[in-house]
C-alpha cells in the first residue's frame, strides 16, 4: 500500500505534523479544482513536476549544510 494512505500511523501522536498533513490535503485538493486538474494524468504530472520541484529544493539544501 502507498506510504501516503498509511499516514496516521506514520505521525500517530504528532499533533502537530497531523494537523500540517490535513492542510496541506486540503489545500492540495483545493489547487487541483481551481487548476481543472481532473483528469488522472494532469494529476500524475503536476504531482511529478512538485516532486521534481522538491528534490531540487532537497539538492539545493544539501549543498549548503
Amino acid at each position: 500500500m502507498s506510504e501516503y494512505r498509511n499516514w496516521e500511523k506514520a505521525i500517530e501522536g504528532d499533533d502537530g505534523l497531523t494537523e500540517s498533513f490535513e492542510h496541506a490535503a486540503w489545500i492540495h485538493r483545493a489547487a487541483l479544482t481551481t487548476e481543472n486538474l481532473h483528469s488522472k494524468s494532469e494529476i500524475v504530472f503536476e504531482l511529478a513536476w512538485r516532486d521534481v520541484q522538491i528534490a531540487m529544493l532537497e539538492k539545493k539544501a544539501a549543498e549548503v549544510l
